[in-house]
C-alpha cells in the first residue's frame, strides 16, 4: 500500500510560471487526517476525491479559509485536476502585498519578512 500524507502537500516546483505567478498544487488527498470534532473528538477525517465538483470553475484562493475581508483573497485557484487519490488545481497569485508575500515566501522561499506574512498565508489542504 502507498503512503500518502498531507503533510507533502506542496506546491509542484516544476510547474512554476514566476511571470504568470502561477503553480500546480495538490490541494486534498484521501489520506486520513487526524481532525478535532466538536462532537466527537479527535476523530480520522478521510476525504473523498471521486465526488469533488468545485463550486465554479474558478474560486478565490484565502488566507486560511477566512472570508471576512478581501483582503484575504490573496489570488485564485483554476484549472482543477481529481483524480481517484488527490484534487490538484493551478494557483494564481494576486499582484497585492498579501499576494505577493504568499507567492514569495510560500512558493519562491524567499527571505520575505515574516512580520509582513499571516501565520500559514496559504492553506493547501
Amino acid at each position: 500500500m502507498e503512503l500518502r500524507t498531507r503533510a507533502g502537500l506542496t506546491p509542484q516546483p516544476k510547474t512554476l510560471n514566476e511571470k504568470d505567478r502561477t503553480v500546480q498544487a495538490v490541494l486534498a488527498t484521501d489520506a486520513p487526517a487526524r481532525v478535532f470534532d466538536v462532537n466527537r473528538g479527535v476523530i480520522d477525517e478521510v476525504l473523498v476525491m471521486r465526488g469533488f465538483k468545485p463550486a465554479k470553475e474558478t474560486i478565490p484562493m484565502l488566507d486560511n479559509h477566512r472570508r471576512d475581508s478581501v483582503g484575504n483573497i490573496l489570488g485564485s485557484i483554476t484549472d482543477f485536476k481529481v483524480d481517484d487519490h488527490q484534487v490538484s488545481a493551478t494557483l494564481r497569485f494576486a499582484a497585492t502585498d498579501d499576494g505577493e508575500a504568499a507567492f514569495s515566501f510560500r512558493v519562491l522561499g524567499w527571505g520575505v519578512n515574516p512580520a509582513l506574512v499571516r501565520s500559514s498565508i496559504v492553506s493547501f489542504s
